[in-house]
Order: C-alpha cells, then sequence, then structure tokens
C-alpha cells in the first residue's frame, strides 16, 4: 500500500476487419499513479450504522489502514425529522476535512441516496405508501453521492426535485460531485436502476461491484450482482467499477483501488471521475474487474500483475421518465 507503481502503457495496434477496409487504432501513455485502497459505501449511528463519524474514520485509518473513506450515511432520518438533520450533515463535512491529511489519509463526505418504492402513491396493496410522488414507483434502487469540498446540504429522494438519478445527477454535477450505483438489485427492486441518460454517465461514473454468488450463514445466495452490469454494459451502458463494504457495523475494508497521481481529494476526485479505480472482493491482491470507461483507462494496461487493463460500456438510453 502506498507504493508508487509505474503503469507502463505499450503501444497496441488493433486491427479491426471493417468491410473491405481495416481501422487501425493506436493508443499509447506512460504514466505514474499510485494505488491508494479505500472503501467507498458505510453508515455510522447517523443514519443505522453503528458508531461515531469519529469512530468509523479512525477504524479505517488506524486499524484498516485505507487511504481513502467515503462516509455514506442515508439521506433519510430514522426519527423527525424526515430527512438527515443539516447538523448531521455539516458534522459530516466538518469530520472529513479534519481527518483528511495529504499524503496519509483522504477522508470524504457522502451519503445514500435512498430512493425507494414506497415514495409513489400506485404502490403494492400490502405496502404503506409514503405519497410523495403520484403515479406508479420507479424502482431506481440507491446511489452513493460524494463531494470534493463542502455543499449547503445534500440532494435527498425524498425531494421531488431530486427524485430520480437524472434529476440527482445534474444537481451533483453543479456542486461538482460524483456518483456511483450502488449494490446493484437483479430484482424487480432494481429495474430502474440505470434508466438514466447516456449524457448523466459523466456524472454516475461507476457501479458498485460484488460476486454473482455471496456465501452467508452455510449458504449459497445467487445474487447476481456482475450479470446485472453486464447485462447494462451489452445494453449500451457506461460504468466504471468500484466496490464497498456497506457496513452497518462500522467495519470498513479495502473494497476499491483507485490509481491517483498523488494521495489528495482532489487527485482522488479526478481518478473516480476518469475511472481509474477497480474493485477486489476480500483482499487488496484478488483483482474481481477491471477499470473501465474512459478513454485514459481504457489505452492504460500494466506491469503491475493486479492492475486492470480496460473495457468500454457502450450509453444508452433511459426508459423510465425523469422529473
Amino acid at each position: 500500500m502506498n507504493s508508487w507503481i509505474t503503469l507502463c502503457c505499450n503501444t497496441r495496434l488493433i486491427l479491426l476487419a471493417i468491410a473491405a477496409g481495416f481501422l487501425f487504432t493506436i493508443c499509447g501513455c506512460a504514466s505514474r499513479y499510485r494505488i491508494a485502497w479505500g472503501d467507498t459505501h458505510g453508515h455510522t449511528s447517523l443514519s443505522n450504522g453503528q458508531g461515531s463519524v469519529d469512530d468509523y474514520l479512525r477504524r479505517a485509518r488506524d486499524e484498516a489502514n485505507l487511504d481513502i473513506l467515503i462516509v455514506t450515511d442515508h439521506d433519510f432520518g430514522h426519527e423527525a425529522p424526515w430527512r438527515m438533520p443539516a447538523a448531521d450533515w455539516d458534522l459530516t463535512q466538518a469530520k472529513v476535512d479534519e481527518y483528511t491529511v495529504d499524503g496519509r489519509f483522504v477522508a470524504i463526505s457522502g451519503y445514500e441516496w435512498t430512493s425507494q418504492e414506497k415514495y409513489w402513491t400506485e404502490v403494492k396493496t400490502n405496502l404503506v405508501s409514503d405519497r410523495l410522488f403520484p403515479g406508479p414507483p420507479c424502482f431506481y434502487n440507491h446511489k452513493v453521492v460524494y463531494f470534493p469540498a463542502p455543499v449547503a446540504y445534500l440532494f435527498s429522494a425524498k425531494d421531488p426535485a431530486y427524485k430520480s438519478p437524472d434529476l440527482l445527477a445534474e444537481a451533483v454535477r453543479r456542486a461538482g460531485g460524483l456518483i456511483q450505483n450502488a449494490h446493484p438489485d437483479s430484482t424487480v427492486k432494481g429495474l430502474n436502476q440505470f434508466d438514466y441518460a447516456p449524457s448523466a454517465s459523466d456524472v454516475i461514473v461507476n457501479t458498485e461491484m460484488s460476486p454473482d454468488v455471496v456465501y452467508d450463514r452455510a449458504t449459497n445466495h445467487p445474487i447476481r450482482v456482475e450479470q446485472t452490469v453486464r447485462a447494462f454494459l451489452d445494453h449500451g451502458g457506461r460504468t466504471g467499477f468500484v466496490a464497498g463494504t456497506d457496513t452497518h457495523e462500522g467495519k470498513p475494508a479495502a473494497r476499491t483501488a483507485v490509481l491517483a497521481t498523488k494521495l489528495t481529494r482532489a487527485a482522488i476526485f479526478d481518478a473516480l471521475r476518469h475511472r481509474r479505480n477497480y474493485a477486489v472482493n476480500n483482499n487488496r491482491d484478488a483483482r474481481m474487474t477491471n477499470q473501465t470507461g474512459s478513454p485514459e483507462a481504457d489505452c492504460c494496461g500494466s506491469k503491475y500483475p493486479d492492475q486492470p487493463g480496460g473495457l468500454e460500456g457502450r450509453e444508452g438510453q433511459s426508459p423510465c421518465a425523469p422529473g
């Protein structure tokens, strides 16, 4: 960890037979990056997790030996008021600034945009509706949102101005932040999770990855995350890959590798924005997926065995009406 590596990008010749001719693409680059390890998704007692923000940050820095931590409590409160109190959001932003030390540890303020079926009026008969939005529900799932600098308040999924991924992406873009698709769902609850315009892919840049099958309590559970994301890419989607523990026990761990020029918040955001990142499953040496999505990332391979090459998805169209 915290070791500089050189990613040498050898010139590559891609030969494609197209009709009667050939298309030649040559890509060469030589860059120097460091691998920064982090957890991009986790909760504290400010929402439905355990331990204070201080506890979470200290454990990430001092016990898990992470370089990066994004604090991502839910945007709604579990008591009145119905959304995260402004004081809690201010506390999160103050604490990440307090713990960030360039070159040692970068903490980032974020939250989990928590869209739910019950926000709409036309829900199943066995579900009590919050009656926030009229009509049948969109199953947008959740998004993790984070910012490089303080913002006045978060953009809640319960606010009509930010109730869809497209509306959220526009607000986050203006604030200079980024979004990742949280825990992709292969069931009906994830039906509309990738329903956003292609133009939003410059803000909704990454997607959380995990294995298709997880083992818990002596049972295999087929959650089909990889299959779900592959389907998104096959239908024109564009995304990079990250991972987070989504811990509610205050136990962050290394799940995302970020290839950054240095360990500062600005450099980490630049890397995530350009999808210079990849996800791992259980440890820092077991690469689960490769980085993806940007021309810069797509041209770069590595002599380091655990570093990825590139994979480019194609942009798609949003069938669930925004707004």
